[in-house]
């Protein structure tokens, strides 16, 4: 049983590689090609913004999927989402604060990449994150995108330094949105990060009297919350006590809690935080110890909160997922027993540990507001001496219902 349970343990590591490399991570939608020809099809968007910026696209009606490059295609449209083509300046400094520089001159490469349209009208901005990890914003000035300008730097001051910034994207926006004056204090206060400029751009088009052709609906954070419930299995790695001619038999129980999803934005709904606070117990008992007869018990209860990283498919009806992280457990029941001939009642061992900690990984399938989940989890046990270690491997079928 053992060796099963550490192989349930591989399955979600196999499981996130073949999710990874899905098919399911195809969606609807369509590219538009150099001579403006709107080709049908699913799209692998996937790539969209790594080094060599590049979509797998797999038009209707033709077999496989081809790689396409922003120098390949004009843009493409997947799901609620539009993105274009186009040769931009990038600002290349890393912002991580350990890495930052003296110098606050943009540090600018150019490259072909797919832009993300935020807001498209008679104003727009679009957005994309470079190889450094950097978020860059871009505004539209006839056929040309321009960099807003935005950076950060160490800035000297005596013996110590602060960070500063390069905000040339501010009088960038004064001079783009020129014919309304009612924006200049708010341009003061912006940051460069998406909510805020789409504010910027929202109250230019009410200054104006103008509105959006379109923009691009922001993935709020999405929280779940359910039961769950269904059985364990407990097995404890008794090197130790077979010394001493102790066999203790698995135990199966019960288990319960409450759990709350928090979906990560901007993953489609695919990555998602999983806190779990679960009730389990077990109670492992020996019928022998060397030549007297007897009892010996050994059992904890814990209330338990477990924290994972679920990663789901993006099918619609059926959702397989994949589980993994670390359980933290307190006992609030012990069984704690030594019965023999000799001596009817006693202690069974010293220096127990009341805190749990150990690692999960699971895998299973959500239908509706129903799942199902098989589980295996890895804890350091209830001793804490090293002359008796009692690390303790749990399997768990669990099914849950979502409110």
């Amino acid at each position: 049983m053992k060796s099963i349970l550490k192989l349930l343990l591989l399955l979600p590591v196999l499981a996130i590689s073949n999710l990874t490399n899905a098919q399911e991570k195809f969606e609807r939608g369509f590219v538009t090609d150099l001579n403006g020809i709107q080709l049908n099809g699913m799209i692998n968007i996937a790539n969209w913004t790594s080094p060599e910026a590049k979509i797998v696209f797999r038009e209707d009606g033709k077999e496989g999927g081809i790689g396409l490059t922003p120098a390949q295609i004009k843009g493409f449209e997947v799901g609620n989402d539009k993105y274009f083509s186009a040769d931009v300046l990038t600002e290349m400094t890393s912002s991580n604060l350990n890495l930052l520089t003296t110098d606050p001159e943009l540090n600018l490469e150019r490259g072909t990449v797919f832009l993300k349209a935020v807001v498209l009208g008679t104003k727009s901005l679009f957005y994309f994150k470079n190889r450094m990890f950097n978020d860059q914003f871009y505004i539209q000035k006839d056929s040309e995108y321009a960099l807003l300008a935005y950076k950060r730097y160490l800035r000297k001051a005596g013996n110590s330094s602060a960070v500063g910034e390069n905000r040339g994207f501010v009088n960038q926006l004064k001079n783009y949105f020129s014919d309304c004056d009612k924006l200049d204090s708010k341009l003061l206060a912006a940051s460069y990060e998406e909510k805020s400029l789409v504010s910027l751009f929202e109250k230019y088009f009410e200054c104006t009297g103008t509105s959006s052709e379109f923009t691009a609906k922001r993935e709020k954070v999405k929280i779940e919350t359910g039961v769950v419930a269904g059985i364990s299995y407990t097995g404890m790695e008794e090197d130790y006590f077979a010394y001493y001619g102790l066999n203790f038999k698995p135990s199966v129980n019960p288990a319960a809690g409450l759990f709350l999803n928090v979906f990560i934005p901007g993953t489609r709904g695919r990555v998602s935080i999983y806190n779990e606070l679960l009730y389990s117990s077990y109670l492992l008992k020996s019928p022998k110890h060397d030549a007297d007869d007897g009892e010996f018990s050994l059992g904890f209860s814990y209330l338990k909160m477990n924290n994972l990283v679920r990663l789901s498919s993006a099918a619609k009806r059926v959702r397989a997922f994949v589980n993994i992280g670390i359980s933290n457990g307190i006992a609030i029941r012990e069984v704690n027993d030594a019965r023999t001939m000799s001596s009817f009642d006693d202690t069974f061992l010293d220096h127990i540990r009341k805190y749990e900690q150990g690692l999960l990984a699971g895998v299973g399938f959500s239908v509706g507001k129903f799942s199902a989940e098989a589980r295996v989890e890895f804890g350091n046990g209830f001793s804490k001496s090293d002359d008796y270690p009692t690390s303790v491997t749990r399997g768990f079928l669990i099914v849950g219902y979502r409110f």
